[in-house]
């Protein structure tokens, strides 16, 4: 899930894990909104996740931003509307996006997970694999 801040920083840290049995973590990211320096990416835990797929998005929205105000004592108020859920019961990639299994951002910044490489949560591994090879020649 993504959710745009206002333009104050709720946070002490840039990333949280293991915030509660509904949440594994969240980080702040420019990845899910090019329109906002300030957003936050939220993955759920599986049990969360199973057993809230069925659920509207909104629902899931209203429980996660709930569930990291009253784990993290941010003040509600500080989110926008501007929420986006995105679910997948299996990851299934459908193409290889990058040749190497990584992506080079720059010099010193490179990309590597499951999407580089395939459908397997296992290609993430190997993406990583993949990159490590290179950076130790």
């Amino acid at each position: 899930m993504g959710v745009l801040l206002k333009n104050d920083m709720p946070f002490t840290h840039s990333c949280y894990k293991n915030i509660s049995d509904k949440l594994s973590w969240a980080s702040l990211s420019r990845s899910f909104c090019d329109e906002s320096p300030i957003s936050i990416t939220m993955h759920f835990s599986q049990d969360f996740s199973n057993n809230s797929f069925d659920l509207e998005n909104k629902d899931i929205a209203s429980i996660a931003i709930d569930d990291i105000v009253k784990s993290l004592g941010i003040d509600k108020a500080l989110f926008t509307d501007n929420i986006k859920v995105f679910k997948w019961r299996y990851a299934l990639c459908k193409k290889n996006y990058t040749k190497e299994g990584y992506m080079k951002i720059n010099d010193n910044v490179f990309a590597i997970g499951d999407w580089a490489l395939g459908p397997r949560v296992e290609s993430a591994y190997d993406s990583g694999k993949h990159l490590a090879q290179l950076i130790s020649e």
